[in-house]
């Protein structure tokens, strides 16, 4: 089938449609009428400001918990089978949101949704990176962010029409959590007809080869299929060699480094400030971090600047609040073409096949529990420091980017066997080696990136 491969990402990616659904509706239905009513958070405020924490935080620490737990039935059964389940897992939950009579049932669901939303956040990036050919993984691992986006954007407008187009009752709040099973159905019944994970069928020693032919829509006489093949086969074996367990495997110095940098990635996508790709991995993260420090720089002094007014009994200047909310609008785009995307990419694709399932669960369950944290104390900063917090952000990202320009090697054009290569054959520094074997300026970096590609 000659679109087999992009069919497959689409469907898959999905997932990312549960993610960003799941994590956008919340806070609409928060604000229906009766919903608080319903679950008793219509009295003291303080105790209905800790129920909905106790909402919003459940879904954070089922997802944590099933991106943790997902590998041990991925290495088993398979990555398609291990969606499948996930996503009834995830329908199961909002299934349970949506009938909920009390708020136990409520906590449970948003639990229950968290764990299967959390479990293909960490299988559906490492399903498509073990699909993709070498010349489109970075697009096809990039819809995983859009279709987040998407699902956020879903999130706001199914809230807006269900609070201002239903009559008043719980319908406005129980359609939107129950329209959460339709995505989650679409998944589960797409992911059926779709093939296995090529690695994974090697690692079985099934047939990897006749998925890879149908992927590629080649025969399997076809040169680039023999190449590809053959690289795959001499991986496994060499990794069915390996003593010990792969946890003994896992903390051998260079899989540690890798496991280090995607756990740096994960959380650090969170510290940006949030709650197709043309260029390099590299690259792309150095101008996203250099962007948002721009950015988080101009806004926080937008804000002291209207403060400062504030406070010395002058009106708030208008041309500073429209420039504030241009950055606010600045960082959204920045954030969808860089880090946003680029984490899940380069989570996805660094780790030995071994043990890809055991790294991937670790560094996405970092990304959740990160999420919570930052939800819980990003109200309390801007309470406190309020346009300070955009300065401790904007840091924040200069930080990320020297991180990656020192540590982070450019894997845009291996194939997944190759990064063994990659993290073996460099240094654990990377920029300033990079820059002193080139012998040209640090200004420079982006053409470099550009020739080696």
């Amino acid at each position: 089938m000659k679109f087999l491969t992009p069919i497959t990402t689409i469907v898959s990616s999905i997932g990312g449609l549960l993610y960003g659904y799941d994590i956008g509706i919340i806070s609409g239905v928060f604000s229906t009428p009766t919903f608080p009513v319903f679950f008793g958070m219509d009295g003291n405020a303080s105790e209905a400001k800790q129920i909905q924490g106790n909402i919003v935080a459940l879904l954070q620490a089922g997802a944590c918990i099933g991106a943790l737990t997902a590998n041990f039935y991925a290495d088993r059964f398979g990555r398609r089978k291990s969606i499948i389940v996930s996503t009834l897992i995830f329908m199961f939950g909002s299934a349970i949101q949506t009938g909920s009579r009390n708020l136990p049932m409520i906590l449970f669901g948003r639990f229950a949704g968290g764990w299967g939303v959390g479990a293909c956040s960490m299988l559906v990036p490492m399903y498509i990176a073990e699909i993709s050919p070498l010349h489109i993984r970075g697009r096809m691992g990039a819809l995983w962010q859009l279709n987040i986006s998407v699902g956020m954007m879903l999130a706001f407008w199914v809230n807006y029409g269900c609070l201002v187009g239903l009559k008043t009752g719980n319908i406005q709040w129980r359609l939107p959590l129950g329209l959460q099973i339709v995505p989650g159905l679409v998944l589960c019944i797409g992911m059926l007809f779709l093939p296995e994970s090529i690695r994974w069928l090697a690692l079985q020693f099934d047939d990897a080869q006749d998925v890879l032919c149908r992927l590629r829509n080649m025969p399997k006489d076809h040169p680039d299929i023999i190449n590809e093949f053959d690289q795959i086969t001499a991986a496994v074996t060499t990794e069915k060699r390996q003593d010990g367990t792969k946890w003994k495997e896992l903390v051998e110095p260079h899989n540690l480094r890798r496991l280090v940098l995607g756990c740096f990635m994960q959380i650090s996508q969170q510290w940006t400030g949030t709650n197709a790709i043309a260029v390099g991995r590299r690259p792309t993260l150095l101008f996203g971090s250099l962007a948002n420090v721009i950015i988080f720089f101009v806004l926080g002094g937008m804000l002291y600047s209207i403060e400062t007014a504030i406070a010395n009994g002058s009106p708030a200047p208008p041309a500073q609040g429209y420039v504030a909310m241009v950055m606010i609008y600045l960082f959204a785009v920045s954030f969808e073409w860089s880090w946003g995307p680029l984490t899940w990419i380069v989570c996805s694709e660094i780790f030995p096949n071994r043990i890809r399932a055991i790294c991937i669960s670790i560094t996405t369950s970092m990304n959740w529990a990160m999420n919570a944290i930052i939800g819980k104390i990003t109200p309390l900063m801007i309470a406190d420091i309020s346009y300070g917090t955009f300065f401790f952000y904007g840091a924040c990202c200069l930080t990320m980017g020297l991180i990656v320009y020192i540590f982070l090697p450019e894997t845009k054009g291996k194939t997944l066997e190759e990064m063994d290569e990659v993290y073996g054959a460099t240094s654990i520094v990377i920029g300033f080696n990079y820059i002193e074997n080139q012998s040209i300026l640090p200004t420079d970096i982006l053409s470099i990136e550009e020739k080696k590609i």
